[in-house]
């Protein structure tokens, strides 16, 4: 019993034309796995340096709010990061970890975390991009922000 071998009737130059058909395929299905891996990668880092930006601006300005203890200014100071469309949820922890105040977008499902704890375990469980900054006032940790 013979093997199915269409092309071993065809003329070397069909072949021929085959086997560039074939290579020039397998090239560019690469080159664009390559490519999509590259833009995936790079607009995760760009993500995670914009959180950081915010975490970094967001926990300077919300300094005073957990050192004086008012949880409504947190929030409103929060409250803030309604303009950034990407951003589902933001929370401050105190320093002993406890939730002190927190954002959640409009139309999210996401929930807080209950303490910094929560956090960490969602930050190291890379569930979702995220990124927490501790908030400083003279050196000392006062609590923790967790933008995501």
């Amino acid at each position: 019993m013979k093997g199915f071998a269409p092309y071993k009737n065809w003329r070397i130059r069909d072949k021929l034309s085959f086997v560039l058909l074939v290579t020039t395929a397998v090239a560019l299905l690469l080159a664009f796995s390559a490519l999509l891996f590259n833009e995936f990668y790079i607009y995760n880092n760009q993500q995670r340096r914009k959180l950081e930006t915010l975490a970094d601006v967001i926990g300077g300005n919300i300094q005073a709010s957990v050192a004086f203890a008012d949880a409504k200014s947190a929030e409103t100071t929060l409250a803030s990061l309604r303009a950034e469309k990407h951003v589902q949820i933001a929370s401050v922890y105190d320093a002993e970890g406890k939730l002190f105040a927190q954002y959640r977008a409009p139309r999210t499902t996401l929930a807080v975390p209950a303490t910094s704890a929560d956090m960490v375990r969602r930050l190291l469980g890379a569930r979702a991009p995220g990124t927490s900054s501790p908030i400083v006032l003279d050196g000392r940790s006062i609590g923790t922000l967790y933008i995501e």
